[in-house]
């Protein structure tokens, strides 16, 4: 887990948590917790093993997606908190485009590896996709 219950219950204000159907159980922090975290690992899949050992930039993308996800539940959702998912969202992308690194972190030997050669894409070993 990139995250605990613990931490989500203490970066996130309570009231926010009880408009979940059940009152903010732990089972549907987890589960959101969950969400937050495969959509995660569907970004650092491309690049690393998943999932990758827990790190300050996992726990910060898992709240601010735990955050939009619980904003599903309330009447509107705040523009700083559709803010930072968007900014999440962003620097994942960047992340498996190989434009950001997890710090300490080996990439996946297995995972392709973007090259640019003469205007056109090569993955790994294969011909350019386009020249």
């Amino acid at each position: 887990m990139y995250i605990t219950i613990e931490q989500i219950k203490s970066e996130v204000k309570e009231n926010l948590l009880t408009q979940l159907p059940n009152k903010g159980s732990d089972s549907e922090i987890e589960s959101l917790i969950g969400k937050a975290e495969s959509r995660i690992n569907a970004h650092l899949s491309s690049r690393y093993a998943v999932p990758v050992a827990p790190n300050t930039l996992c726990t910060a993308w898992t709240l601010s997606i735990f955050r939009y996800e619980l904003s599903a539940h309330a009447v509107k959702i705040s523009e700083w908190i559709k803010d930072d998912y968007k900014s999440t969202i962003r620097e994942l992308e960047r992340l498996a485009d190989g434009k950001l690194h997890l710090p300490g972190i080996t990439p996946s030997s297995t995972a392709p590896q973007e090259k640019r050669t003469n205007g056109g894409i090569t993955m790994g070993s294969y011909e350019p996709i386009w020249a």
